[in-house]
Order: structure tokens, then C-alpha cells, then sequence
């Protein structure tokens, strides 16, 4: 009886000792802060009947799983992953940017859109010269991050906004191991990033920038996040808070007002529609463009038998159709005007089935031709055109989630281009 006891005493202080080490590493953190491989490659195939998160960055990625844990849903689990990505991604994507949104709600079959484009400032009228502008105060615009995600949470989310913002703060608090494609992009921005004291404060607190694999921590960041999660969006565009801002902005030569801060408005939008070999596809209109190049792509593409010349990289005849394809796609990308009633058009006119018809009768035609004139040459001579541009171009992120009642999100984060702002 007395073996017994003991046993059952000793049993009764293992559990005791590991309920204690579980409660002291919960306390330590609700996010994984372990070194993790980010950088460019192959990854391992990651497969879900359940849910999926797909984000630049498996923290991310992770606080996305956590909320869908918590019971939240796509948006939740998107919105999430998308503010972590912002806090860790830095050079890719920032709260400072903007973002175009896309939320499929499998129990009404509704296809949502949230424009979260940062706005221009109403005093800003004169050109803008990238080679003058980019490192002055001309460069930012009114993020439109925070108002639109926030939108986006409390009409289709399933958690409280303060839950949702959680992650990125931690991550902005605690910080995370400066792995090798962030601190790429702070070392070749770093005569930009540190050209004010606060910055320097931030990116080269010994006067260097930090190691790769340094804990890089934003508590400035942090701080702000968690008075959004607190008190909601207005706490970043109105009030004190934003005051510092507008003079801030205006100090490096920018044309910020208080008004332009407190009047912005994110947007839902009706979305762009195509089709293709039956299935609906939907996504932001203009001023984003990504989706009314993928419709007039796969218009395009509808005409070409890809199954018969095989998967593009085994078969010649297949690739060329895809580069001639994306060749267009991208040309007719850069017709935009800026201007949303003349750009809401364009897209339209785009993604007609007649326009693709047409494109697909100038491909074919030039294949052909190109085609015979390879058959008719006895050596092809080949010479790269241009220089080589090593550097790599960065400025957008992207998440996508699904949840296990079939809703799906999609957020594409960017701050238009390679220059912090």
C-alpha cells in the first residue's frame, strides 16, 4: 500500500512539474521564435483536407493557423498572417503600404472585395520624380492598411479585431532572427533607412547594422499595433497620434494634413469576373491589375489545346504559348491611366473573350512565323539583350487561407516598389 502511495504521490509531481514547464512556456509565448528557413528554394509539399494558410514566412503562417484554431475564419486567419508578414518581411511589404483584398463567404456564395490603395495627399499636385522624391516625405501617402483590414474583420471576420492584431505585435515586441532576404533588403536601403535618428535607432542601434540572425526587434511598432487592437483604426488616422505623423511627413517635405489622415475611407468593391473552361474567377478592379491580366491570360489560353503539347516544362510548343501569352499580359498592363473611370473600362475591354480571340490569332501567327524561320535557318546565333539586373525586385507579398467551411481570402500586401517609405 505504501509502494502504492508513493507511486501515485510521485505521479501526482510529474504532472504537477509538467503542467508548470507547459504554463512557463505558454508564458514565454504564444508564437514559434525559432530560426526558420525562409529564404528561396524548394520547400516541402504541405497538403490539408481541413484548412490551409500560405504566406511568405511559416511565422506568418503560423499566426494565420492560430487564429483558425481560435475559431476564426479565412478573413481572420488572412488579415493575421498578412500584418505578421509586414512586421517580419521588412523591404517586402509594410502597414505603410496598402493592400487589395478578396473574400470568397462560402454560406451566401458572395464574392467580396476591399480596396485598402493608400490615398494621395490633396495638396500634393505637382509632378513626382522618383530620382528627387523617393527619400522625402513626397513618397508616403495615407496607408490605407489598418482602416481596410479593420473593415474587413468586423464585416466578415469571426474573432475580435484586438485578437487578429495580437500576432504581429508579438512578433514587432519580441522580435524574430534576421534571416537572409530581410536583411538583404535593409543592407542595400540601408543609406535610406537611416537617414533620420528614429530610423537609425531602429536599423543600427550600435551604429551597424545587425548581424544575420540578430533578434530584430520593432517596440516603437509594437506599441502602436497594440493601441490599434485596442482602440481600433482611429487611434492611427485621427488624433494625437496621427498629428506626430502629418509632421513627420511634412518635415521631410511631404504635404500631409490632418484631413487627409482622418477623411480616409477603405472600400468594398464589386469585383472583376471572368471565366475559363467554366470556372468563375474574381478579384480586385483597377486601380490593382493582377486579376484582369490572369482573365484575359486564361482567355487567351482558352484557345490553345495545352493538354495535348504537355505540361510546359517538358514541352517547347507549350512554353512558347505561355511566354507569348504573359508577353501580352504584361504589355496591356501598362496601358493603365490611373484615372478609375478610364482604367474600370480598360480592364473590361481586356478581359472580353473577343479581345482574347483576337490576341490569340496575333500569337499563333507569330509562332508560326517564328516557327519557319527557325526550320529555314541552319544556326540560330543567340545573344542576351540588355544588362542583367541582379538585384531583385521586391515590393509585394502575398497570403492566401481556407478554412474548413469553405471560405477562402486572398491579400496581396505592397509597398510599390524596392524604396522603404
Amino acid at each position: 500500500m505504501q509502494t502504492q502511495k508513493n507511486c501515485l504521490g510521485k505521479g501526482i509531481l510529474l504532472c504537477f512539474t509538467m503542467l508548470v514547464i507547459l504554463m512557463q512556456a505558454a508564458a514565454q509565448g504564444k508564437y514559434p521564435m525559432e530560426p526558420a528557413l525562409v529564404e528561396a528554394g524548394i520547400k516541402e509539399l504541405a497538403s490539408s483536407k481541413v484548412s490551409m494558410v500560405t504566406s511568405a514566412h511559416p511565422f506568418a503562417t503560423n499566426a494565420g493557423l492560430e487564429m483558425l484554431r481560435r475559431g476564426g475564419n479565412a478573413m481572420d486567419a488572412a488579415i493575421a498572417a498578412t500584418m505578421v508578414v509586414a512586421v517580419l518581411d521588412a523591404g517586402l511589404t509594410s502597414l505603410g503600404g496598402g493592400a487589395q483584398l478578396t473574400y470568397y463567404q462560402a454560406k451566401t456564395k458572395k464574392t467580396a472585395v476591399i480596396n485598402l490603395e493608400p490615398n494621395s495627399f490633396r495638396e500634393d499636385v505637382m509632378p513626382y520624380n522618383p530620382e528627387r522624391d523617393n527619400h522625402t516625405g513626397r513618397s508616403i501617402r495615407v496607408p490605407g492598411s489598418f482602416a481596410g483590414l479593420h473593415l474587413a474583420v468586423k464585416r466578415y471576420g469571426a474573432l475580435p479585431w484586438k485578437d487578429v492584431v495580437e500576432p504581429a505585435s508579438f512578433y514587432a515586441d519580441n522580435g524574430f532572427p534576421l534571416y537572409g532576404a530581410a536583411y538583404d533588403a535593409v543592407r542595400r536601403n540601408y543609406e535610406t533607412l537611416t537617414l533620420h535618428p528614429a530610423a537609425r535607432r531602429l536599423f543600427a542601434p550600435d551604429g551597424f547594422l545587425p548581424p544575420v540572425g540578430a533578434i530584430f526587434k520593432q517596440p516603437d511598432l509594437a506599441d502602436t499595433l497594440r493601441k490599434i487592437g485596442e482602440r481600433g483604426p482611429d487611434y492611427f488616422y485621427k488624433g494625437p497620434f496621427a498629428e506626430e505623423m502629418v509632421k513627420a511627413i511634412r518635415d521631410i517635405g511631404g504635404k500631409a494634413s490632418l484631413e487627409d489622415f482622418s477623411n480616409y475611407r477603405a472600400l468594398e468593391l464589386e469585383p472583376i469576373r471572368g471565366t475559363y473552361h467554366g470556372y468563375e474567377l474574381a478579384g480586385p478592379p483597377p486601380p490593382a491589375t493582377g486579376i484582369v491580366s490572369i482573365i484575359e491570360g486564361l482567355n487567351i489560353l482558352e484557345n490553345v489545346d495545352l493538354k495535348t503539347m504537355g505540361h510546359y516544362s517538358q514541352s517547347a510548343d507549350s512554353m512558347q504559348w505561355l511566354i507569348e501569352t504573359l508577353r501580352v499580359m504584361f504589355n496591356d498592363a501598362r496601358k493603365y491611366t490611373g484615372v478609375s473611370e478610364l482604367d474600370r473600362s480598360l480592364g473590361q475591354a481586356l478581359i472580353s473573350k473577343a479581345y482574347a480571340q483576337k490576341q490569340y490569332e496575333f500569337i499563333r501567327h507569330k509562332i508560326e512565323v517564328t516557327s519557319r524561320q527557325a526550320k529555314e535557318k541552319t544556326q540560330v546565333a543567340w545573344a542576351p539583350s540588355g544588362h542583367a539586373n541582379d538585384d531583385p525586385e521586391l515590393g509585394t507579398n502575398h497570403v492566401s487561407v481556407v478554412d474548413k467551411d469553405g471560405n477562402v481570402c486572398s491579400i496581396t500586401n505592397t509597398i510599390y516598389g524596392v524604396v522603404f517609405s
